[in-house]
């Protein structure tokens, strides 16, 4: 019988397939992993991954920034997705330019920064056209 524990069990088995597919742990899931994925994650997870590799994200959404610089390999982006630990509570938005670290948000930090983008393109939107002495003044909310 092997002494090593169950972790050692898992990585043992992950490195011997070369693929880290191996999953020891109850429902198919990985030794670690005491609940099912969120249903938004993409990650295939393992016996053998290691701790800080144990997190749940969904596939990248990018938008296109056409007013950027021009990268070596094409236009430069803004990449998000949705990333979290298998031990916290609640996920992160990730959200980079082309290979930088980027930030996350958390879940109000997201909406709120939606808000505010929501309403400042409304307001560009709303004030194209030429300038007029009958068009009201607009103001801004506070981010508070």
């Amino acid at each position: 019988m092997d002494s090593d524990d169950r972790f050692t069990q898992g990585f043992k088995a992950g490195a011997a397939l070369h693929v880290g597919r191996f999953r020891t742990g109850t429902g198919g899931r990985p030794f670690w992993q005491e609940a099912p994925c969120p249903q938004w994650c993409a990650e295939q997870h393992s016996d053998g991954q290691m701790y800080d590799d144990r997190s749940h994200f969904t596939d990248e959404e990018s938008v296109t920034l056409s007013t950027e610089r021009f990268t070596g390999s094409g236009p430069s982006e803004l990449r998000l997705s949705l990333w979290q630990h298998y031990r916290e509570q609640e996920p992160r938005l990730s959200l980079h330019k082309d290979d930088s670290h980027g930030v996350y948000l958390t879940l109000p930090e997201a909406i709120r920064l939606s808000e505010a983008l929501a309403q400042l393109a409304t307001v560009a939107i709303e004030s194209a056209g030429p300038p007029t002495s009958e068009r009201p003044e607009r103001t801004l909310r506070s981010a508070a």
